[in-house]
């Protein structure tokens, strides 16, 4: 009985009694689960997600409108629609959806079937702005 109280208080103890190959093993997996998070931090800082993210960053855009954040169901039928305003205003709700937020919906994106759609806009030169957007 004492063998394995002490056994059990040896294990307990920091490193002691313990595989160095599960250490190694565990200090690889914390390693890699930070450089995960600070990549994805840098990603976010890049994409300038953060609270103030509606704030104009120049003087140019101060005059602009604000563009409506549209729902995944408007955004699908502003792209499918035959109005070109329509069409930027859905493309501009789209992009800033997987632009900002940090785990961006794309399958859900995929799923509406406006890839195609976004790819013909790209054909578009008497439209820059849209072609821009898409």
């Amino acid at each position: 009985m004492p063998s394995a109280n002490s056994e059990n208080r040896l294990k307990n103890f920091k490193n002691k009694g313990k595989d160095n190959d599960e250490l190694r093993r565990r200090r690889n997996e914390v390693s890699v689960e930070l450089r995960k998070n600070k990549k994805d931090d840098m990603l976010s800082k890049r994409r300038n997600v953060g609270p103030g993210d509606d704030e104009p960053l120049s003087p140019l855009q101060e005059h602009k409108q604000p563009t409506p954040q549209l729902s995944i169901e408007e955004i699908q039928n502003g792209i499918q629609s035959t109005d070109p305003h329509k069409q930027l205003q859905a493309t501009q709700s789209a992009r800033k959806i997987l632009s900002r937020e940090r785990n961006p919906p794309i399958d859900v994106m995929i799923n509406l079937g406006i890839l195609p759609r976004l790819v013909e806009f790209l054909g578009h030169a008497d439209a820059p702005a849209l072609q821009f957007e898409a």
